[in-house]
């Protein structure tokens, strides 16, 4: 069963930033135990994201592609989630926003 260890979900204008781990059984899909997703929204569409969706493994969206991302433990999870926030707010100030 999986459990939240952590969520955030700002939005502000036209954006969307939403973060999410959650906690989950040891398993090949999950093999660090936790499952995640960090997404930034602008005008309902995905404009960066990175997960890993059962099956998929670790990966990244951006600009509708799909581009594979190494992860081997737990701690590179929550690494990524920081880049993600640098490189979220970079992606809102090029396009002309931003989330405080």
């Amino acid at each position: 069963m999986a459990r939240v260890l952590y969520y955030d979900k700002e939005s502000k204008g036209l954006f969307v930033r939403e973060l999410i781990i959650w906690e989950v059984p040891l398993s090949n899909g999950f093999p660090q135990g936790l499952k995640y997703r960090f997404v930034l929204i602008h005008k309902g569409e995905r404009v960066l994201g990175y997960d890993n969706k059962f099956g998929e493994g670790n990966h990244k969206h951006f600009r509708g592609k799909k581009i594979a991302v190494e992860i081997s433990s737990k701690d590179e999870i929550f690494n990524l989630l920081g880049a993600f926030l640098v490189e979220s707010r970079s992606v809102m100030e090029f396009m002309g926003g931003k989330i405080d």
